[in-house]
């Protein structure tokens, strides 16, 4: 995480320095912005993800067979995300002003589990050269977050029946959270050739997560049965043990992003 804080705010001073640059460059006024309007394509890092509680627990069907009991192990703690995520980016900049803009723009990220996110901003250049410019760029949208949580590992007498479902060793256990997202940073337009340009962003970022839930899927292909786990429910107890669980597990999302895309 240090390496990336250090990272962020060299492309800070970087990004300001390219500003003061191209200012004193044009600084006759003469030079200005024309309003553009292009499509970008580029790679991104979305902000961090982070697991909050992600403690192992049991998932025990004691209650209904006392002399039969099944356990399976929900390792949640051997499989906590955390840290940014790293993908694609693509979107459109409409140019309505030479210093305002609209944009609509789409994220697809992998690392900790696959990422969407579609956000819309506006742009707002506070330096506008013909080759160069600098604004803030707020944007909100929609973030949306699937995430694998490793196999059920069952012990004692399979399979678990608990509620929802029965549970078998290997069954794959995920997670699918999504809410509003909120992006403020800076961006930086710099043209190339009378056709390409670099477009960078840098900022801060988060997202309002729905509350996690997590899904259990059996089988393959066209066979594949999927139910949730009741985190709610007597069958999930504490680890080698019969106390219900007092924790529940969730997903947060927030802290830095970059994004380096080529528009045309």
């Amino acid at each position: 995480m240090k390496r990336v804080v250090i990272f962020f705010i060299a492309i800070m001073f970087a990004m300001v320095s390219m500003s003061f640059n191209a200012y004193s460059q044009y600084e006759d006024g003469g030079d200005v912005a024309q309003v553009k309007r292009f499509y970008y394509v580029g790679v991104v890092m979305a902000p961090s993800i982070k697991g909050v509680d992600f403690n192992s627990f049991d998932l025990s069907d004691y209650i209904r067979y006392p002399n039969a009991e099944g356990r399976a192990v929900i390792d949640l703690a051997s499989n906590t995300p955390s840290g940014p995520t790293f993908g694609l980016n693509a979107g459109y900049y409409m140019g309505v002003h030479e210093k305002l803009a609209g944009i609509a723009e789409l994220n697809l990220t992998g690392g900790n589990g696959f990422g969407i996110d579609l956000l819309f901003g506006g742009n707002l250049n506070f330096i506008a050269k013909k080759n160069f410019t600098l604004g803030v760029l707020p944007k909100i949208g929609y973030a949306y977050r699937s995430i694998s949580l490793g196999e059920a590992e069952v012990f004692g007498t399979p399979p678990v029946i608990a509620a929802g479902g029965s549970f078998y060793t290997g069954d794959r256990l995920s997670t699918s959270v999504g809410g509003f997202e909120y992006q403020l940073g800076l961006s930086s337009m710099l043209q190339l050739t009378n056709k390409y340009g670099l477009l960078l962003q840098v900022g801060y970022g988060g997202a309002m997560l729905n509350n996690m839930k997590i899904s259990v899927s059996q089988g393959e292909g066209e066979d594949v049965e999927t139910f949730t786990i009741d985190m709610d429910s007597q069958d999930c107890v504490v680890h080698n043990k019969y106390d219900h669980i007092d924790f529940t597990p969730a997903i947060k999302m927030r802290g830095l992003y970059f994004s380096a895309s080529l528009f045309f």
